[in-house]
């Protein structure tokens, strides 16, 4: 076959020769590119990125909804959160409040996780004005701690881990001298499980018989926050919870 003299091919012809010859070079071009790229990818996706971790079935999902850890209905909100109150501990004292109490008659009203978490510990205090028995639990979703307190009896052990709305343990008086429930939020680790600011015996301090205790104050801010503003800040992650103000 003799070669073809594209000088002699007319103008035309030259032109259509031309665009079709430039249309194949592009898509030579591109199909070169995008085996390039694929195969990038394919390494990139083989090579370089590791398989997703397995999760733990031991590690709580993330919250979603919240629960207050008694039916409102049933009670009465009593000393609101760095309160000044008279307190119980070694001897007669003041000192600031911890948290929320949940007051009531009903001795066994059902008390609830508030999310889930894993049981830090559920244990009686040994002293007689301590937190009696009570359960903490870790919230790693909402990087918190809650500890009730003065229960009657606990449903959950150590390293149980809980689901939102799960019974816990229900009201009672242990430790203190009335009905009502304890109620902790704690936004930092605790020394240990036990850990009570007014009570030397666990880390804390000894409440004056008089006055307030600046150690002791800063101690209570340290490790602890308001339960109230912190539920209703949160309360529409939850539409059975109403905002409530203290009583």
């Amino acid at each position: 076959m003799s070669p073809i003299n594209f000088r002699e091919i007319p103008p035309e012809k030259q032109r259509k020769l031309l665009l079709v010859g430039s249309l194949a070079l592009a898509s030579a071009l591109l199909f070169r590119r995008q085996i390039s790229v694929s195969a990038e990818l394919v390494r990139e996706a083989v090579v370089t990125k590791p398989l997703p971790p397995k999760r733990d079935p031991s590690t709580p999902t993330p919250a979603g909804r919240l629960f207050w850890p008694v039916d409102l209905s049933r009670v009465r909100i009593g000393p609101k959160f760095m309160g000044h109150a008279a307190l119980k501990t070694y001897r007669h004292g003041y000192g600031y409040h911890t948290g929320l109490d949940f007051l009531t008659s009903a001795v066994g009203l059902k008390v609830v996780a508030m999310a889930d978490g894993v049981v830090v510990s559920s244990t009686p205090t040994a002293s007689r004005y301590g937190y009696g028995h009570n359960v903490l639990i870790h919230h790693p979703a909402l990087g918190v701690w809650t500890r009730s307190s003065h229960l009657y009896s606990r449903d959950v052990k150590a390293g149980d881990v809980v689901t939102a709305g799960q019974q816990i343990g229900r009201v009672g008086d242990s430790g203190t001298d009335n009905v009502h429930l304890h109620w902790d939020v704690i936004k930092l680790a605790l020394p240990n499980p036990r850990f009570n600011p007014h009570n030397p015996a666990t880390g804390g301090v000894r409440t004056p018989l008089s006055g307030l205790d600046p150690v002791e104050e800063a101690l209570v801010r340290k490790y602890f926050q308001d339960p109230l503003a912190f539920l209703n800040a949160r309360s529409a992650l939850n539409p059975v919870t109403q905002k409530v103000a203290h009583a």
